[in-house]
């Protein structure tokens, strides 16, 4: 079962490309520790990144419930 984007997705997912300064593969991690160090970022969003992020952002029904 694939899931579409909706419009407001869409707009997240392009905020979120504009903030990005760069993104590459980690390579070569020959452990699960190696991977975890190389994940650990120094990043903080500022209140007014944190606001464009979560503006356009719509709550969905619970699917898969009876």
């Amino acid at each position: 079962m694939e899931r579409k984007h909706s419009d407001s997705d869409k707009l997240i997912i392009q905020r979120v490309e504009a903030m990005a300064k760069i993104s590459s593969p980690i390579v070569g991690v020959s452990s699960v520790g190696r991977l975890e160090d190389a994940m650990i970022g120094e990043l903080t969003l500022t209140e007014e990144e944190t606001k464009l992020l979560e503006e356009p952002y719509q709550p969905r029904p619970i699917r898969g419930h009876a």
